[in-house]
């Protein structure tokens, strides 16, 4: 039996939560169909784009999240 490939398996795949058994029906309908192949560049697109908005929070902000960490350990 034939699995169908959702946008979710092809979602989870660009981010390396699949396993070999679950990559292995996303490669082959990768090289059988051409929606597939479509569907993936596009995701991979938008990936890629939001890796490049990814947001550092700035030094202040992660001072003041140390100095509560580093009160709450000093409390215990």
């Amino acid at each position: 039996m034939t699995k169908t490939i959702t946008q979710n398996d092809l979602i989870r795949f660009i981010y390396k939560e699949t396993d070999r058994e679950e990559e292995k029906p996303i490669l082959e309908s990768y090289a059988n169909e051409p929606w597939v192949e479509s569907e993936l560049n596009k995701l991979i697109d938008t990936k890629n784009l939001l890796d490049l908005l990814f947001e550092k929070p700035s030094d202040g902000c992660t001072e003041r999240i140390m100095d509560a960490l580093n009160g709450q350990k000093e409390g215990i």
